[in-house]
């Protein structure tokens, strides 16, 4: 049985909590992957500035500083992201 190919080239992806630790990792996977990545991050701007500059920039990858307590802020981020891709 032949394998599935699936591709991600230039899809976007979003990730939630993705300026350090596992999700900053996840950023990098689905950057290599050939993604187009927005995420979150609630404090650590620094952190997620670096991230984007690592993974070729605000073309390919994008932080947004949200906090995701409530549907509403959780529906912000994904406008956001709708918007910068």
């Amino acid at each position: 049985m032949a394998g599935v190919s699936l591709s991600i080239e230039d899809k976007v992806v979003l990730i939630t909590g993705g300026s350090r630790g596992i999700g900053a990792e996840t950023v990098r996977q689905f950057i290599q992957a050939g993604a187009l990545v927005a995420f979150n991050y609630a404090q650590a701007r620094d952190r997620a500035e670096a991230l984007v500059a690592e993974c070729g920039g605000p073309a390919r990858c994008r932080a947004f500083e949200q906090q995701l307590s409530t549907p509403a802020e959780g529906m912000a981020l994904v406008a956001s992201a709708i918007t910068a891709f």
